[in-house]
């Protein structure tokens, strides 16, 4: 867990383009995938996720991706 922005978040490990990053999951993007995948974190491993585009958040000096599953 993240708790920086004094809001939780779901830190999981992803692969991208060969490189090992961290995922920082708020509520919106953790129900999308909860919804379609599952509540057990384990179950979406290897499961293909893609950014539907790229929000900023000025008042936070951060920026913020919106994801869109791919597949079931």
């Amino acid at each position: 867990m993240d708790d920086r922005f004094e809001q939780k978040y779901l830190v999981i490990p992803v692969k991208y383009q060969g490189a090992k990053l961290e995922l920082r999951l708020g509520k919106r993007n953790t129900k999308r995938i909860k919804d379609e995948y599952g509540s057990n974190t384990e179950d979406w491993v290897g499961k293909q996720i893609e950014v539907d585009k790229i929000e900023n958040y000025p008042g936070l000096g951060t920026k913020g991706l919106i994801l869109r599953l791919v597949g079931g």
